[in-house]
């Protein structure tokens, strides 16, 4: 059986308390971009949390970083990644 190995990260292409857009990097190669905005969180029906209320500009980033972890990179969590305000 073989492993992958692979050299990846995210780079912070925007971010504001507005939106955050990440893009994702695998061996020095884009390989996806994940953005996350207040109109996703509206819809997500997140912005009655104070945490978004009080630090809009973090949770956008995490959560775009969370979701571009899942849909890029979910082998390096050995499993289903998910943030505390996805679970309830």
């Amino acid at each position: 059986m073989a492993a992958r190995v692979a050299f990846l990260f995210a780079k912070v292409a925007a971010l504001d308390d507005e939106r955050a857009v990440l893009t994702f990097y695998e061996g020095g190669e884009p390989v996806g971009e994940s953005a996350f905005s207040m109109d996703d969180a509206k819809r997500a029906g997140l912005l009655a949390n104070q945490t978004w209320k009080s630090y809009p500009r973090n949770m956008l980033l995490a959560r775009a970083l969370s979701n571009g972890a899942r849909w890029y990179c979910p082998d390096v969590f050995g499993g289903a990644v998910y943030t505390p305000d996805e679970l309830g």
